[in-house]
């Protein structure tokens, strides 16, 4: 049986708690094999651990363990983004690399639908005419309802679809758009990104879920925003970098659309004199749509199945090396 390494260390940014029995779970799988938990790189160095599979956090880049270990064969992201295990020296093949999928849609999907209920029902200026005590209900005209409303999930995949699910449940229109279309449950309409143009002049909320490619760098810019409708909402709960902020701001301060949920920045954390903040139709969270105290219960028995796949020989799940 392998040695496995886990590198992982709750902190304020990665508030997700790895308990001892999800621990036990992945040890009844390794029975015969070594199963440790690591808070940092230099632990993990120091330790002199040569493991076969490395559970890590997929924005960490730990080329110094991964270069001294002698039997390492798969690494595994634990989180959705992969960029620094991708980053990796020992990134190529014979390696194999797979990542956490099917435990964000929840979280994801519910962070987005309050967003969208946010803007609909006014609940920002409701905040702020509560902290200032001020009864008004002078612009209760613009209050809005989710029927008949068109949501456009750009970058729709697991976590998308639980969106559309979600959307779908408050009688909106769905529309898809990913580099493969393919018929998806809870879809009304699906197109491939050459066709985005023509997505985004249909949509009130464009939910963007594009991964961070170089392709995909900067694609949401000043031409993207203008295809939008004027009284469009752009939420971003995916990555930062697709979006050029500056182009962004541009289109928020001159109406070109209506507002913004964003929890996915660049840069991130977002600077303390950005515009962004004062804005009264743009809403920030902190990128922590994903965060979830189930994360783990949901992450470690697809883990195990892979370890038990990893074991057989046999093909393993969300692989992406």
């Amino acid at each position: 049986m392998p040695n496995i390494a886990i590198l992982f260390q709750t902190t304020s940014t990665t508030p997700m708690v790895l308990r001892e029995d999800h621990l036990d779970m992945i040890r009844s799988h390794n029975p015969d094999g070594d199963v440790r938990v690591f808070e940092t790189e230099e632990e993990l160095l120091s330790a002199k651990f040569d493991a076969e599979i490395l559970f890590s956090w997929g924005r960490i880049t730990p080329n110094g363990y991964c270069n001294s270990c002698t039997n390492l064969r798969w690494i595994h992201s634990i989180s959705a983004g992969a960029e620094g295990i991708m980053a990796l020296d020992a990134a190529k093949p014979p390696m194999i690399i797979t990542k956490m999928a099917d435990v964000h849609g929840v979280p994801m999907s519910e962070h987005t639908m309050c967003y969208i209920l946010s803007f609909l029902r006014r609940f920002p200026q409701s905040y702020s005419n509560q902290r200032a005590h001020i009864w008004d209900k002078s612009k209760a005209n613009l209050l809005d309802e989710c029927q008949n409303k068109t949501v456009a999930i750009i970058g729709i995949g697991g976590i998308g679809s639980e969106v559309a699910r979600k959307c779908k449940a408050f009688d909106m229109r769905v529309i898809g758009c990913r580099r493969t279309p393919k018929p998806m449950e809870f879809v009304d309409e699906m197109y491939p990104v050459a066709e985005l143009k023509t997505v985004l002049g249909q949509a009130d909320f464009v939910v963007c879920l594009v991964p961070h490619t170089p392709e995909s760098e900067g694609m949401f810019d000043k031409a993207m925003f203008k295809l939008m409708k004027p009284s469009a909402i752009f939420i971003n709960i995916g990555r930062g970098k697709v979006v050029d902020t500056s182009a962004l701001i541009d289109a928020l301060q001159r109406g070109v659309i209506a507002g913004a949920a964003l929890d996915a920045l660049e840069p991130e954390p977002l600077e303390t004199d950005s515009p962004l903040w004062d804005m009264e139709n743009v809403i920030i969270s902190p990128h922590c749509s994903a965060d979830s105290p189930y994360y783990f219960d949901r992450g470690i028995p697809m883990m195990c199945e892979n370890l038990d796949n990893f074991l057989k020989g046999e093909p393993m799940k969300h692989r992406i090396l």
